[in-house]
């Protein structure tokens, strides 16, 4: 096949890009080297062997740019048992679910199952180890809380790792209790290092524990089955926000079988940081489709687990205070440590108290002559940053922090968010439409699987900024326009990896990764925006969907 073609009777969407309504695309060796019209390039190819492809009046928009997301982390819950809203509003479903797996799993195999919310059932809380007992006590079982950041085990787990009422709680994690102190077995944050055996990864207070082992092979199987999805619904480049030794091997794994499609930034967690440059070393970094970007750390903890910090109480439970994962004083050491080395930070945190920790740890940074390895400066990158108050969006702009917003998660949860901190507060998570005003840079994501990667679903939760029980999300200028968004889906995305000059966009010079759609979804309303499916993807000038 020629690595010369020629993209033809399409309509270029690409408000980033100057050849927006362009009508064809020349490609050479997967890179865009013209935009323009058929005759044009035939013109100017008269002698040359080129493939021609007819797009049949379709729209082309880049390729979507996931710059936070846990890609084997969602293969893994693809395999898992799905105890979400659509298939248990309570707790004895959930039960009912898990006994059925239970049923056709070996003797001693684990049963873990994702997605429950608790606001979202019946009963308004979390199962417990006592209700999972009821499944049975021969195997280790795990059900992931919706938001990633812990769940709920049974009694087995808690007694093979000597957790009791006499289990101190770990540094940046939580061992819930009933009130007599005994454990419930709902585990949130750096407590979840108990879920990964003896010879698991652990990351202390680091990072939430998700990096369950299984085999090499079953693992690049799921990391490929989370890949098929994300290209299905148009996503080309992806940023893995928490990368351990098993995603690392992993990824090497699938890249070096040539079974990789996507292109992919790594943020390696903070527990490594004295390992990253040899790990940034390794020969299968390649730059362009596999990246060592820089260093995830954590601030505190989930808004959907209420371990996120709010030193004065939530609202609807003033005892709950939530968890930070360092000190202010340990936190900036670490930010500092990967600045000096040169990799570029991105930082978990939702509330104001946890903002502010990073906010004065980059001014401490911006103070010093720190640059990133490739001679830039370093990015620095607020994921989720879900609370921020209007003073703190100014300091954002003032000091060149990107957010990185998953606008799903107001979407699925914005209503317990209200009623976790109070209306006033809530109604802002994701205030994009403040960015935009204040001149914050910021980019959309998925989080998958915290959310699923669906960027056009995305797209129009920052439109109407409703949730699933259809209320609306705080005041009206907090949402934003059709085409705002779309640039934070692909330029934003790209700048928040630091691959603006790569991809985001449809221009002369960057990679051919494009998707087919039948409308134009800069002319959609939010409803038709949920609907509208993706019809091909292609990443480096190849079909991949």
């Amino acid at each position: 096949m020629t690595s010369t073609k020629i993209f033809t009777n399409l309509i270029v969407t690409d408000p980033s890009s100057s050849a927006d309504g362009s009508t064809a695309i020349l490609v050479e060796s997967g890179e865009i080297r013209a935009m323009g019209t058929l005759e044009e390039f035939k013109q100017q190819l008269q002698n040359q062997v080129v493939e021609t492809i007819d797009l049949g009046g379709k729209f082309v928009l880049p390729g979507f740019v996931d710059p936070h997301a846990h890609p084997l982390m969602y293969g893994q819950m693809m395999d898992w048992i799905n105890v979400g809203p659509q298939e248990a509003n309570g707790i004895p479903q959930i039960i009912e679910i898990l006994k059925r797996a239970d049923i056709e799993l070996p003797l001693g195999a684990p049963l873990r199952a994702f997605g429950y919310e608790h606001r979202n059932l019946s009963e308004g809380r979390h199962p417990t180890r006592w209700d999972l007992d009821q499944i049975g006590s021969v195997r280790e079982i795990y059900v992931m809380n919706a938001s990633g950041h812990g769940g709920v085990v049974n009694s087995l787990v808690l007694e093979s790792n000597q957790i009791s009422e006499n289990s101190v709680n770990p540094a940046g994690g939580r061992f819930e209790r009933d009130k007599q102190g005994v454990p419930t077995g709902v585990i949130w944050d750096a407590a979840c290092d108990i879920l990964t055996g003896a010879d698991g990864v652990k990351l202390s207070n680091h990072a939430p524990n998700f990096h369950l082992p299984d085999s090499l092979e079953v693992l690049t199987k799921q990391l490929l089955q989370a890949e098929t999805d994300f290209v299905s619904h148009g996503t080309t480049s992806i940023g893995d926000a928490q990368v351990s030794k098993r995603e690392f091997d992993v990824y090497r794994n699938a890249y070096l079988q040539k079974r990789t499609k996507c292109r992919y930034s790594f943020y390696l967690t903070s527990a490594l940081l004295d390992e990253a440059i040899s790990l940034k070393e390794d020969s299968f970094i390649d730059d362009v489709f596999m990246t060592f970007n820089g260093i995830k750390l954590y601030v505190d903890g989930t808004l959907g687990g209420w371990t996120a910090y709010f030193p004065e109480g939530y609202e609807v439970d003033k005892s709950r205070t939530g968890q930070l994962y360092h000190s202010q004083e340990d936190y900036q050491r670490l930010f500092l440590e990967a600045g000096k080395k040169g990799f570029h930070i991105a930082t978990h945190a939702q509330s104001p108290t946890a903002l502010g920790m990073v906010i004065d740890a980059t001014r401490a940074l911006r103070s010093l002559d720190y640059k990133a390895f490739d001679g830039g400066e370093i990015i620095v990158r607020i994921e989720h940053c879900g609370l921020p108050l209007t003073s703190q969006s100014k300091e954002f702009a003032e000091l060149g922090i990107i957010s990185v917003s998953q606008p799903l998660h107001h979407h699925n949860w914005g209503d317990g968010v209200v009623t976790a901190v109070g209306a006033t507060l809530g109604g802002r998570f994701n205030p994009l439409g403040e960015f935009v005003r204040e001149g914050v840079s910021f980019a959309l994501s998925s989080d998958a699987p915290v959310a699923k990667p669906r960027p056009f679903e995305a797209i129009a939760a920052t439109i109407d900024r409703r949730t699933v029980h259809g209320n609306h999300m705080g005041d009206e200028n907090l949402a934003i326009d059709v085409r705002t968004a779309f640039i934070a889906h692909t330029m934003g995305g790209a700048r928040a990896l630091g691959k603006q000059d790569l991809i985001g966009s449809l221009d002369v010079g960057k990679k051919a990764d494009f998707v087919v759609v039948s409308q134009n979804p800069l002319t959609l309303d939010a409803k038709k925006l949920r609907a509208l499916k993706v019809e091909a993807t292609w990443i480096n000038g190849e079909k991949v969907f």
